[in-house]
């Protein structure tokens, strides 16, 4: 087997569960077609969204989490920051570690997180889009990941303390309510780890890289 067989044989299925937006199309049609669907088969729809550059296990455990809120049916949709929205919200910002952002292309950290499962045949997430100014040709719900979210309606939206912006906009929707709305404080269950001397994160990761710490 060549190593295109392998990278075909590891991608397989992907693309039924990554819907990227570009200029030339915008798929929010889809992505509502699908959560209509499975709202009609009874599903919860959980909505989350985040960068996912270097993929840790507080990554992880964050996905397992969301999932696990919408009980033992559930589809879990994430909504992944494209890379224009990253670099100019994180780069060279030294709280974030003081590089360059994002570290992986957005198809890369969908890959990555397209690949993940909770046993053999679970996948994680069952859907994941992009959001960010750079996605579709004029105003799109794209744009942000709260517009994403006001047009598919998820029965849940989780959002992480610290995404201020995105918690302030949750907050001021007359689309979403209030008691869909879950705001997780994420260091209450992060893994640590002693060589980086604390909670697991991607500054302490590029901090330790770049200065031994």
């Amino acid at each position: 087997m060549n190593s295109t067989e392998v990278k075909s044989f590891f991608e397989y299925d992907v693309e039924s569960r990554i819907i990227k937006s570009d200029k030339l199309s915008c798929n929010i049609d889809e992505a509502l077609k699908r959560v209509q669907a499975w709202k009609k088969n009874g599903f919860t729809i959980v909505f989350t969204s985040g960068v996912f550059d270097i993929l840790t296990l507080n990554h992880l455990l964050g996905l397992y989490h969301y999932r696990m809120l919408g009980g033992d049916k559930t589809k879990l949709v994430v909504s992944i920051d494209t890379d224009e929205r990253v670099k100019s919200s994180k780069a060279f910002n030294t709280s974030k570690g003081g590089s360059v952002k994002p570290i992986l292309s957005w198809d890369n950290r969908a890959l990555m997180i397209a690949k993940q499962a909770t046993n053999e045949s679970n996948i994680l997430v069952d859907l994941i889009l992009q959001h960010g100014s750079d996605t579709c040709r004029g105003v799109c719900p794209h744009d942000d990941n709260v517009s994403i979210a006001e047009n598919l309606q998820p029965d849940l939206v989780v959002v992480n303390s610290k995404s201020r912006d995105t918690i302030s906009k949750l907050e001021q929707s007359t689309i979403i309510s209030s008691n869909n709305i879950l705001i997780i404080q994420e260091e209450e269950l992060a893994y640590e780890d002693e060589l980086l001397g604390g909670k697991i994160s991607n500054a302490k990761i590029i901090n330790r890289i770049k200065n031994g710490n």
